[in-house]
């Protein structure tokens, strides 16, 4: 999952400072789009984070790039930084949920004996 997110955010952090270039070429940023789509399509953790629909509301919505002198790409995209933590706090919640039902199935196993 960790390079699924890395990869998402790094395509869209660089889409947002090419997104002010592509306006005579706006194939180039659909072509993009449409990769990363497919590959988060193709992961079986984006499918659980449900990664295509919302990467489909960041590509349609969050046109927010900074200014054109604005060096630190991490200041482009707003949406995209919300969806970004909100992915973290699901992977964080899926981990605790797995370790809590391992806990459980251990606690259950042993009053068994």
């Amino acid at each position: 999952m960790r390079r699924s997110q890395d990869y998402t955010k790094v395509t869209i952090v660089k889409g947002c400072s090419k997104f002010r270039f592509l306006h005579e070429q706006p194939e180039h940023r659909l072509e993009m789009e449409k990769n990363l789509l497919l590959k988060v399509a193709k992961d079986p953790v984006g499918a659980k984070l449900n990664l295509e629909e919302d990467l489909r509301d960041i590509f349609k919505n969050d046109r927010h790039c900074a200014d054109l002198l604005n060096m630190d790409k991490r200041k482009n995209g707003n949406l995209m930084w919300l969806y970004l933590r909100y992915w973290q706090l699901q992977v964080t919640l899926q981990k605790h949920k797995r370790a809590e039902e391992t806990l459980k199935g251990a606690s259950s196993n042993s009053s068994r004996l």
